[in-house]
């Protein structure tokens, strides 16, 4: 599959690898690259001149649409430089859902770096000339989310979207070509809005990582067949350049070792909550659709609508536990249905791959519908045996046979107004 870009994509390209612009923290650019480095981060002014703060255990949360949800990039350059990463990538976002998102899974976790990668879908039409978001709100918004991560003591990293396949667009997106009519091809309106990106770097002394200029350097294909998510190649590319920006911004220690994540571990002959503390810690991807009531400890949940609305608890640091480690439920489910998705692995509920989840309530021995597969109503789910009894999924083990729980999804589909109530979801240390 050939890339292809316009003759005036490619001289914004030239001219922005032998021009790029610096900021109040977007310091020296390397053209060759397509990178630039910020400031120094924070940390800095109580070191010694000259020193960069330590990488080593600092928590890097990558935050963009499923160019970050579907990819691994972001925990492959974090590993190398001895630092945790969590994924806050939600396939089909875009920078206007991402701001109402931005508290629960990135600010609220305290990162110490963020990267910010939109494009692919803000730019997106639903209409003739109306994207979903036009570059200048996506301009507005990217500041918005740039301004919101210093906030929390974080340093935001903004990163340009990769190049896509405008042969396969139309049909791999669902878009109307037409829509496009005065805005040039897919390639030529995607670069409105790294060009956008590049600029809000500019302006407010973020730093930038370009992506996709560092995509288009390379002679591998960095598109999946679709023509817009990342290849192997395209991740690895995407990896590099968030490392070298790490490294150059960063200390990194010579261990070589990975780091330690600060998993949560059950006492021995203890139990551990797979459940938050707080109702509110949930996410809700469609707001009201969900009432959850913690009555002390205990968890009620029910839908508002009648329909399939799910709730999300992503893990900020994953459970770890050995083989022998019990998974516990006592769950009933009274008039309506549920579905319980387990993620592994450091996968969340938004960003996962096939061998990484496991919908453990179809594994449980209770009867479920033969077509959606949730257990269905009037069933008490009793469950007390080792999670290893289940098929678990090869990403649900470290290279040691522990078992790395990092996510929960629950569904409550059917009647509206009637709850599950969830009197224990946990794993019990052996």
């Amino acid at each position: 599959m050939k890339r292809t870009v316009s003759l005036i994509s490619l001289l914004l390209i030239c001219t922005m690898l032998f021009s790029c612009g610096t900021g109040t923290d977007a310091g020296s650019s390397s053209a060759a690259e397509g990178t630039q480095s910020a400031a120094p981060a924070p940390g800095t002014e109580n070191s010694r001149d000259g020193e960069k703060p330590e990488a080593e255990g600092r928590l890097l949360i990558t935050f963009g649409d499923s160019i970050t949800a579907l990819s691994d990039w972001g925990k492959t350059a974090a590993e190398s430089c001895g630092m945790r990463c969590f994924n806050a990538g939600f396939g089909g976002m875009n920078t206007e859902t991402a701001l109402t998102r931005l508290d629960a899974f990135v600010t609220s976790r305290k990162p110490d770096i963020v990267t910010i990668c939109f494009g692919m879908n803000d730019m997106l039409m639903t209409a003739k000339d109306k994207p979903q978001v036009t570059p200048e709100r996506f301009a507005e918004n990217l500041k918005s989310m740039a301004a919101k991560v210093r906030e929390c003591g974080a340093v935001p990293v903004l990163m340009t979207a990769n190049p896509l396949n405008p042969d396969v667009f139309y049909t791999s997106q669902g878009q109307n070509p037409e829509h496009y009519a005065n805005v040039g091809s897919p390639s030529d309106w995607l670069m409105k809005y790294n060009d956008a990106t590049r600029d809000v770097a500019a302006e407010t002394g973020t730093a930038l990582i370009d992506t996709y200029a560092q995509c288009m350097l390379s002679s591998q294909v960095v598109y999946r067949a679709d023509g817009i998510h990342l290849s192997e190649a395209g991740s690895g590319i995407f990896a590099e350049a968030l490392t070298k920006w790490i490294s150059e911004n960063y200390e990194i220690g010579s261990s070589g070792s990975k780091p330690d994540t600060g998993y949560t571990t059950p006492e021995s002959g203890g139990e551990l909550s797979l459940l938050p503390g707080d109702a509110d810690e949930f996410f809700l991807p469609e707001a009201g659709t969900l009432v959850i009531k913690n009555e002390g400890g205990i968890y009620k949940m029910s839908n508002t609508n009648g329909l399939w609305p799910e709730a999300q608890y992503a893990f900020t640091t994953p459970v770890k536990v050995n083989k022998a480690a019990k998974l516990l439920c006592d769950i009933v489910t009274d008039q309506t249905y549920v579905a319980i998705v387990l993620y592994f692995g450091g996968a969340t509920p938004n960003a996962y791959t096939d061998d990484q989840y496991l919908v453990v309530s179809q594994k449980l021995g209770y009867e479920i519908d033969p077509v959606s597969g949730d257990v269905l109503p009037h069933q008490h789910i009793l469950f007390d045996a080792a999670l290893s009894t289940l098929p678990l999924p090869a990403g649900a083990y470290d290279a040691d046979g522990n078992i790395i729980i990092s996510g929960v999804k629950i569904y409550i589909p059917g009647t509206a107004n009637n709850a599950v109530t969830f009197r224990k979801f946990a794993v019990a240390a052996e």
